[in-house]
C-alpha cells in the first residue's frame, strides 16, 4: 500500500507549476519522505522534488496569494534534508550547482549543502563529493561573491567541518577530517602582505575552528605559534590590528564549545605570549589597536576559565589607564562595557582592584584643582565607570558613599556655588540616578533596605541646601529634574507603611517648612517657605515633593491633604516662574488623580472648580496673564480626572471646548488637547500608581465629536483655526481602527485645516490624511480639487523642510485614489513639482521624484 501511494503521489506532483499547488507538494513530499518507506522509490522521489532545484521564481507585483521565493526554497529544501537515502543524487546535484553562472543557484547550493550535510554524514560527504575542491569553491566565494554568497560558504565550511568530526577515528592522520583541515591550513595561509586575501582566509579558519573541539584545536595549534611571531615581526600597527583580529576571532569562535580543557587547548599553552601581547598593544598609539586588545582582553576575562585572578585584575588596571589617557569615544565605550561585565562576573575583583583607584581620583578632587579640565574629564570618567559598574549590591554598598562624601565636600568647598562645581554636582547626581534605576529595578530589595533608608534622606538634604544657595540656571534646574527622577525610582516602590512615613515627613517639610526633619535644620539658615511664591529658588523644590508624594500607592493618606491642595493651586495661579507653575500644576493633578474621591479632595476640587470658572469665564474682572494661569491648572486637573474617570470630568473637558470660541484663550484651550492626551513619565503614568482607566483617549473623542464639528460650523471664521487644532490632536492619539471608523464628517474639516498658515496643525493634518490615504483613500476623493493644489504648494513655498516633505508624501498616497479622480491633475502635478527636484534639501529632493514618479505612471499600463 505505502509503494501504490508514493507511486500516486509522485505521478500526481509530476510537471506541476502552480506555486501554491506546489508549496503544498513540498510540505505533503516531506511528510511522506520522513513517515513513510519509499522502498524502490527513492531515486523517483528526488527526481520529482529535485527537478525544481534551484527555484526560479518571482511572485507577480501584487502577490495575490501571498507566496514568496523564500516559502518555496525552504519547503523544496526541508524535503531533499528528509532522509539521508537522498546522498547519492542530492550531493553531485548541489556539486554541479556550486559552478554555475547564476550567483543566486550557487548560494542556493551552498545553503543547502550546509543543511543536509549533518543529515547524510560524513561517509556519504566523503564519497560524493571531493572535499578539496569543494573548499576551493567557497573560497573563491568568499574572495568575489556577495555577502549573502560570502555567509553561505562560511556556513557551509562550519557544517561540513562538524560532520566530518562525528567519523574522526583517535590517532587516525589520514581521516577525512585531517585531510580537509589539512588543506585548508594549505590554502589559508596568512603570511601574506594582501590585507583583503589575509581578511578571507582568517574568515574561512575561523568557521572551520568553531565548527567543533577537535577541529578548533587542530588548527590553533598551527596559527596560534604562527600569528605571534608575525606580530613579533610587523611594525606597521594596521597588520598588528589585523593579526590581533585573527586571534579575536578564534577566541570567538571557540569560546562557546564544551569540553576544551585547557591542558588541551593552544590558548592555553600559548596564553604568556598572548596575554603579554595585547597589554603591550594598549600602549600603542593607534586607537585601532588599542580598540581591538580590549575586546581582546574582554574576550580573554570569560574564555573557558583560563585566567588566574591576578591576570583578571591586570586586566582591570590596564583598561583603567586606556581610559584614563584616551579621548576616544569607541574606545571609552569599550573600555567601560568590559568593566560593567567584568563586574557582575567578578565583583570581588573589581572592588579590589578598580574601586580604590576611581575613590582616589574622587579624593583628589579638591577646591583647588577642580577647574582644571584634565582632572574634570578624570572625575566624568570615574562616574561613568561608577554608573557601569554597579551591577550587584556590594558594589554599590561600596561605591555610594564614595560619591556622596565627594559629593558634600564638593559643596562644602564651593561657598560661591561656581558653574563648574555645579556642572560636576549635576554629574555626580546623573551617576547616582543611572545607579538607583539599575538596583532597584534588578534587585528590588535594595530599595526599601537601601536606597529608602540611607541615600533618600541624604539626597533631600544635600540637594535643598545646595540649590536654596545657588542661582537659578539651567545646571540647578537640571539638577532638580535628576533629583526628582530618584526620588521617583525609589517612592514608586514603596509599600503603604514606608509610604506613609515618607508622605508625613514631606508634608512636615514642605507645608509646615518643619526643617527637624532630614536634620536640614543643621545645613540651612534661612526661612523655608517652598510653597509660597516669594523665592523661585525654593518655590522650585515643588519637583521633589511631587517626586515623591505623587509616586506613592494610592491607598497612602496624605495628612492636610485639603491645605495642601491650596497651597499648590495659590502656587500655581500666583507664581510668575513658569517652572514653578507646572510643578505645582503637576503635582495638583496628580494628588486630585488618586485622592479626589475622598472628602477633602473633593471639597477642595468643587471650591477650586467654581474659582477657576469664575476666571476663565469672566474676562472683565481677570487679567488675561491670570486666565491663561488659570486655564493651565485647569488643563491639568482635567487630565487627571479624565484619565481616572472622575465623575466630574465631563464638566471640566466641556469647559475646555466652550473656551475653543474665546478670542483670548481659544488656541491656548486648543493646545491644551495635546497636554491633556499626552503621556508624562513624572506624573500621573503607570508607574506612578496612577489610576488611569482604559480607552479614555477614544471616549474622549466620541463624546465630543459631534459638539466639536457642530460648533466649528456655527463659530466665526477667524476662530475655527481652534477648533481645527483641537480635532488635528485628539486624531492624532487615536488608534487607527477608531480613526477611519469616526473620520468621514471630519475630512471637510482636515481639508480646511491645510488652508491656514500653521506648520504644526499642517503636519498633524497630514499625518492624518495619510492615515485615511492607507485604511480608507475614497474618503478624500470628492475633495482632490481643494487638497492636490494646497499640498502642491506646500511643497514649493513652505520654509520648513518637514511640512515639504511631509507635503510630498500625501501627494504620493494620493494616487491610490481612482485614475479617473486624479487624471485631471497629473500634467499639474508632474509640472509643479519640477522645480522641487532641484530643493536645497537632499531628503526633499528624494521625496520628490518619488511622487513625481508615481504622478508621471498614473493611468500607465504597469499601474
Amino acid at each position: 500500500m505505502e509503494g501504490d501511494f508514493v507511486c500516486g503521489f509522485i505521478q500526481a506532483m509530476d510537471g506541476e507549476k502552480d506555486p501554491r499547488n506546489l508549496q503544498l507538494a513540498f510540505q505533503c513530499a516531506e511528510i511522506i519522505i520522513k513517515q513513510l518507506s519509499l522502498g524502490l522509490f527513492v531515486e523517483e522521489m528526488f527526481e520529482i522534488t529535485a527537478c525544481y532545484f534551484p527555484i526560479d521564481f518571482q511572485p507577480p507585483a501584487d502577490n495575490p496569494h501571498g507566496i514568496e521565493k523564500e516559502d518555496l526554497v525552504l519547503s523544496l529544501r526541508r524535503c531533499l534534508t528528509a532522509t539521508p537515502r537522498f546522498a547519492e543524487f542530492v550531493l553531485p546535484l548541489l556539486f554541479d550547482k556550486l559552478s554555475s553562472d547564476v550567483p543566486d543557484s550557487r548560494i542556493d547550493a551552498m545553503q543547502t549543502l550546509a543543511e543536509v550535510s549533518p543529515v547524510y554524514g560524513a561517509e556519504a560527504l566523503n564519497k560524493y563529493l571531493s572535499l578539496n575542491v569543494l573548499f576551493s569553491i567557497f573560497r573563491n566565494e568568499l574572495i568575489s561573491g556577495s555577502k549573502e554568497a560570502q555567509e553561505a560558504a562560511l556556513k557551509a565550511t562550519q557544517n561540513i567541518t562538524s560532520t566530518l568530526t562525528d567519523q574522526i577515528i583517535e590517532d587516525d592522520s589520514e581521516s577525512p577530517l585531517n585531510s580537509f583541515l589539512n588543506y585548508i591550513l594549505k590554502v589559508c595561509r596568512l603570511n601574506s602582505q594582501q590585507e583583503e586575501q589575509f581578511v578571507n582566509h582568517m574568515k574561512l579558519l575561523h568557521s572551520a575552528a568553531s565548527a567543533s573541539k577537535v577541529s578548533a584545536i587542530y588548527i590553533l595549534q598551527q596559527k596560534l605559534p604562527e600569528l605571534l611571531e608575525m606580530n613579533e615581526k610587523a611594525c606597521q600597527s594596521n597588520w598588528k590590528v589585523l593579526i590581533l583580529r585573527c586571534i579575536y576571532g578564534f577566541l570567538e569562535a571557540t569560546k562557546s564549545l564544551p569540553d576544551l580543557k585547557n591542558e588541551e587547548n593552544p590558548v592555553s599553552q600559548h596564553l604568556n605570549k598572548i596575554f603579554a601581547m595585547f597589554t603591550t598593544c594598549l600602549s600603542n598609539s593607534s586607537v585601532s589597536l588599542c580598540l581591538i586588545s580590549v575586546k581582546c582582553l574582554a574576550l580573554l576575562l570569560d574564555y573557558h576559565d583560563i585566567l588566574d585572578p591576578d591576570k583578571k585584575a591586570l586586566i582591570m588596571q590596564h583598561i583603567l589607564i586606556v581610559m584614563s589617557k584616551t579621548k576616544d569615544e569607541i574606545l571609552r565605550s569599550q573600555c567601560i562595557s568590559t568593566l560593567s561585565e567584568a563586574s557582575v562576573k567578578y565583583p570581588e575583583i573589581i572592588q579590589q582592584n578598580v574601586l580604590p583607584a576611581l575613590f582616589q581620583i574622587l579624593k583628589n578632587g579638591t577646591r583647588d584643582n577642580i577647574s582644571n579640565q584634565s582632572h574634570q574629564i578624570n572625575i566624568n570618567s570615574a562616574l561613568e565607570i561608577f554608573s557601569s559598574i554597579c551591577m550587584q549590591p556590594s558594589l554599590t554598598k561600596a561605591v555610594l558613599p564614595e560619591i556622596w562624601i565627594w559629593l558634600e565636600n564638593l559643596v562644602k568647598g564651593d561657598p560661591n556655588r561656581t558653574s563648574d562645581v555645579s556642572k560636576l554636582f549635576h554629574e555626580g547626581m546623573e551617576s547616582l540616578l543611572k545607579i538607583t534605576i539599575i538596583n532597584c529595578s534588578d534587585h528590588p530589595f535594595m530599595c526599601p533596605e537601601y536606597f529608602y533608608s540611607w541615600l533618600l534622606p541624604q539626597l533631600l538634604k544635600l540637594n535643598i541646601c545646595h540649590l536654596v544657595e545657588s542661582e537659578v540656571s539651567s545646571t540647578t534646574n537640571s539638577i532638580t529634574d535628576c533629583t526628582s527622577s530618584i526620588l521617583r525610582e525609589i517612592s514608586t516602590r514603596l509599600d503603604k507603611r514606608k509610604g506613609e512615613e515618607l508622605s508625613e515627613q514631606m508634608i512636615r517639610l514642605f507645608l509646615h517648612q518643619d526643617l527637624s526633619v532630614f536634620d536640614i535644620s543643621a545645613s540651612l539658615n534661612m526661612k523655608f517657605c517652598p510653597l509660597k511664591p516669594t523665592s523661585v529658588k525654593q518655590t522650585r523644590l515643588i519637583g521633589f515633593l511631587m517626586a515623591v508624594i505623587c509616586s506613592l500607592l494610592p491607598e497612602v493618606s496624605i495628612d492636610d491633604l485639603q491645605q495642601l491642595l491650596e497651597q499648590l493651586a495659590g502656587l500655581a495661579l500666583q507664581s510668575k516662574d513658569q517652572i514653578t507653575r507646572t510643578a505645582a500644576a503637576k503635582c495638583f493633578a496628580g494628588l486630585i488623580n488618586k485622592h479626589g474621591q475622598t472628602s477633602p479632595g473633593k471639597e477642595c476640587l468643587d471650591r477650586l472648580q467654581e474659582q477657576l470658572k469664575d476666571k476663565l469665564m469672566n474676562k472683565n474682572n481677570s487679567s488675561g496673564d491670570l486666565r491663561a494661569k488659570a486655564l493651565h491648572l485647569w488643563l491639568w486637573i482635567t487630565k487627571a480626572l479624565l484619565i481616572s474617570a472622575h465623575s466630574e470630568a465631563n464638566n471640566f473637558v466641556g469647559l475646555v471646548f466652550n473656551l475653543l470660541s474665546d478670542e483670548e484663550l481659544g488656541e491656548a484651550a486648543a493646545e491644551g488637547m495635546f497636554l491633556i492626551l499626552s503621556e508624562y513619565k513624572d506624573v500621573l503614568s503607570q508607574p506612578q500608581h496612577a489610576k488611569i482607566r482604559i480607552m479614555y483617549k477614544q471616549r474622549l473623542f466620541v463624546e465630543n465629536v459631534q459638539h466639536l464639528s457642530k460648533s466649528f460650523h456655527e463659530v466665526k471664521s477667524e476662530l475655527k483655526k481652534n477648533y481645527l487644532i483641537a480635532v488635528s490632536h485628539l486624531l492624532t492619539f487615536l488608534p487607527h481602527q477608531v480613526l477611519v471608523s469616526k473620520l468621514p464628517p471630519l475630512v471637510p474639516m482636515l481639508v480646511l485645516a491645510l488652508m491656514f498658515d500653521d506648520n504644526k496643525l499642517q503636519m498633524s493634518t497630514m499625518a492624518t490624511m495619510k492615515t485615511v490615504l492607507d485604511e480608507s483613500p475614497n474618503l478624500l476623493a470628492q475633495h482632490v480639487n481643494l487638497v492636490v493644489p494646497k499640498l502642491i504648494k506646500l511643497s514649493e513655498t513652505n520654509a520648513s523642510m518637514k511640512v515639504r516633505i511631509a507635503s510630498l508624501e500625501c501627494l504620493e498616497n494620493l494616487t491610490q485614489l481612482p485614475t479617473t479622480t486624479l487624471l485631471p491633475y497629473r500634467r499639474e502635478v508632474i509640472r509643479a513639482l519640477g522645480p522641487v527636484l532641484d530643493d536645497k534639501k537632499r531628503l526633499v529632493r528624494k521625496q520628490a521624484v518619488k511622487a513625481r514618479g508615481e504622478w508621471y505612471l498614473l493611468g500607465a499600463p504597469s499601474s
